[in-house]
């Protein structure tokens, strides 16, 4: 009984600092971006595809720029509520992108996840306390 509740604390743990280090390095890339980042302006988004795999739906998109060195970056990402709302009102869309790497990129307004910050704390610590 006891070994099973090392096991479970342990399951725990180690399922809550996956998700704290994911978060924080998920911020630390945001941070990069808005410090070093570049500004392009995505070219119009015609239409986006409704992705409805259960209870949730998500929205992605063809993304498509070119970077103030002429490198022209395209792929399909998922859309936040927010910019398909800007989309919808045919408002420009701008992203952040690595100069070195210009197919990483955020979206201006994107957020990062904090939620897996917060939810990897809460997790270990409420396995410590009470498994």
């Amino acid at each position: 009984m006891q070994s099973k509740r090392v096991f479970y604390k342990a399951v725990g743990v180690i399922a809550g600092a996956i998700l704290l280090i994911g978060g924080i390095r998920d911020r630390a890339h945001f941070a990069h971006l808005h410090a070093t980042g570049k500004i392009a302006v995505v070219d119009p988004i015609s239409a986006y595809t409704r992705d409805s795999p259960g209870m949730s739906s998500t929205y992605s998109a063809d993304i498509h720029f070119v970077t103030d060195q002429g490198v022209s970056v395209s792929t399909t990402r998922t859309l936040s509520r927010k910019l398909r709302n800007d989309v919808d009102a045919r408002q420009p869309v701008r992203v952040l992108y690595d100069p070195l790497h210009p197919s990483d990129f955020i979206f201006e307004h994107q957020q990062s996840a904090l939620g897996f910050i917060v939810t990897g704390m809460v997790i270990a610590i409420a396995v410590v306390l009470f498994a």
